[in-house]
């Protein structure tokens, strides 16, 4: 079986926000599409998502 269409959609991650004691804080993981510019500086990738399409 093979994707005949795949599509790199985001990454998955967390979010890394300075916290109030000199440090950092880090979210649960959580998936984020490209293009979220706004919330990318804070987004800590681990892995690249692929959407699947047209399998077969």
């Amino acid at each position: 079986m093979h994707s005949r269409k795949p599509r790199v959609w985001g990454v998955f991650g967390g979010f890394v926000t300075p916290s109030p004691t000199r440090g950092l804080v880090n979210s649960a993981d959580t998936y984020m599409p490209y293009g979220d510019r706004e919330a990318a500086p804070w987004f800590l990738a681990s892995q690249l998502v692929l959407e699947l399409t047209r399998c077969g």
